[in-house]
């Protein structure tokens, strides 16, 4: 008995999902984040190996390992505000309006969108 209702409560639940599935297709909602046009593959690849070697050097007691995670975060820092003065230099000659569009990169580092800049008076 307890397997005649198992087999008819799966076959009820394939339909009923099939049905619904079909009735609400699934979108993919695009994220919000802000388009960085500096980061590469590169970039993402050393930020996580960096990601990695932080963990290793806050659990680990090894100083060694700590000043390799260092060094190696000195270095992808380099790295990260080169290629952001390169896309920088690439922009701007380009722009038709060099004011605003350096006002914009501005607004951008400063992560302060101008409709959520607050003036104390």
């Amino acid at each position: 008995m307890e397997d005649d209702a198992n087999i008819s409560f799966n076959k009820f639940l394939n339909i009923y999902l099939m049905i619904f599935h079909s009735c609400f297709i699934k979108k993919r909602k695009n994220s919000n984040r802000v388009s960085k046009p500096w980061i590469t593959k590169g970039i993402k690849t050393s930020c996580n190996l960096k990601r990695e070697l932080y963990l290793k050097a806050r659990d680990s007691n090894d100083l060694e390992c700590k000043l390799y995670y260092k060094h190696y975060w000195k270095i992808l820092s380099k790295v990260i505000k080169k290629a952001k003065i390169y896309i920088l230099k690439k922009i701007l000659p380009k722009s038709k309006n060099k004011m605003k569009t350096t006002w914009n990169i501005i607004h951008k580092e400063i992560c302060n969108p101008t409709n959520e800049i607050i003036l104390n008076h």
